[in-house]
């Protein structure tokens, strides 16, 4: 058993803006996977070991957004920072263990203390009736606080960019559209 609790408020800055802040504190257990795996996992393709000396993360969350709407524009933007104790993860041991089928990178589930932040933003644009333009990023730090460098398996930064042609509705298809789009990972 353990406490969480969310606290958060919305600021209406103008008749199209409107500035989220959030605060939140919330623990999650180890699941019996990260405590008691001890062999291959075989949709990774890679050897885990549990650990049974796993406690409860306990993280505190806060962030901010900022959401704008107008007759062409729709932003929302959000930071976020998050610091996890007992931040658990799986940390590389060497060397590769080797089975009988060969040679497979070992894992072990371990925790420390974390900081992660990052910034999710979408921004979209409309030319007219038709054409629509979306921008969207997602970007993560994460970094490991006992052995002061970066934690490792983090999502990479993520872009995307799409235009789109609505056609608009006729009697019996609905949102009919065409788009052309590009990802950078």
């Amino acid at each position: 058993n353990n406490l969480s609790a969310n606290s958060g408020f919305v600021y209406k800055a103008g008749k199209n803006i409107r500035l989220l802040a959030n605060f939140s504190t919330a623990w999650r257990a180890p699941q019996p996977n990260e405590l008691y795996a001890n062999g291959l996992h075989h949709g990774a393709a890679r050897i885990e070991k549990g650990n049974t000396a796993l406690t409860p993360e306990r993280s505190n969350n806060l962030s901010a957004s900022l959401l704008l709407n107008t007759d062409r524009w729709d932003i929302d933007a959000g930071v976020y920072l998050k610091q996890i104790n007992g931040f658990i993860y799986l940390e590389p041991t060497f060397p590769p263990e080797l089975t009988i089928r060969g040679a497979f990178p070992a894992f072990r589930y371990t925790q420390t203390n974390a900081r992660l932040h990052g910034l999710d933003a979408t921004v979209q644009y409309r030319f007219d009736a038709h054409w629509l333009a979306i921008g969207k990023a997602s970007l993560l730090r994460a970094w490991n606080k006992k052995t002061k460098d970066w934690l490792i398996q983090m999502p990479a930064d993520r872009y995307e960019t799409e235009l789109s042609y609505r056609f608009g509705n006729a009697k019996k298809i609905n949102e009919t559209y065409i788009s052309f789009s590009s990802t950078y990972v």
